[in-house]
């Protein structure tokens, strides 16, 4: 299963379990793009957070130039060292609570 599929299953899991009255399919759906966006900001800006500053500015410097793509920006974050699955699951459990009230 790929990364967009988990995290969708994931959302639509916290929709189901929050069982608000009277959501049709389609706001549903709704709900679900908006709050996957948030999450996935939210997970972006965690990993941001906790990256030292040598590789903010590589990042920055990279950001501007024309070759630079998500493949490149993903190997550096993999490649500076931080927990990028430890965040991304922190993050999912404060999404989590946050959004059924349990926190």
């Amino acid at each position: 299963m790929n990364d967009d599929a988990s995290l969708n299953n994931f959302i639509m899991d916290l929709i189901n379990e929050k069982n608000l009255p009277g959501l049709t399919d389609e706001r549903k759906a709704e709900i679900a793009n908006e709050m996957q966006d948030l999450l996935i900001e939210q997970i972006n800006r965690a990993i941001v957070d906790v990256l030292p500053d040598e590789v903010l500015d590589k990042l920055n410097e990279r950001m501007g130039q024309p070759d630079f793509d998500e493949a490149e920006m993903q190997k550096i974050v993999a490649d500076s060292g931080i927990d990028v699955e430890k965040i991304t699951a922190d993050t999912l459990v404060r999404f989590r609570a946050f959004y059924l009230g349990t926190e």
